[in-house]
């Protein structure tokens, strides 16, 4: 009797110690599983974050294209200016030469 006695408080404390490790392990994976839900929040944020940055750099890239082509419409329009004023003084030195 004694022996059964002592076999069943080795097995007593056995199953005592197995549940304090599965309640450390239930316990290591609700903090590992609430860990996993504020990472995916915080990816969640940041990719919001690069969808708004991706946007404004394709507006900024537009803005840019469109100065460039008003300088590119500037400069002909100089360009021609210049010309047109090379071509008048030419045109009066002619004239002038010929009176």
């Amino acid at each position: 009797m004694d022996e059964v006695r002592d076999k069943w408080h080795e097995s007593s404390g056995e199953s005592r110690a197995m549940a304090a490790r599965l309640e450390l392990q239930e316990r290591r994976l609700q903090e590992t599983e609430q860990q996993n839900r504020e990472l995916a929040e915080m990816v969640g944020k940041k990719d919001e974050d690069v969808q708004r940055l991706q946007g404004r750099v394709e507006e900024l890239l537009r803005d840019v294209a469109a100065a460039n082509s008003q300088q590119e419409l500037s400069k002909s329009g100089y360009k021609r200016q210049v010309e047109q004023t090379k071509d008048r003084a030419a045109s009066k030195v002619t004239v002038t030469c010929v009176l």
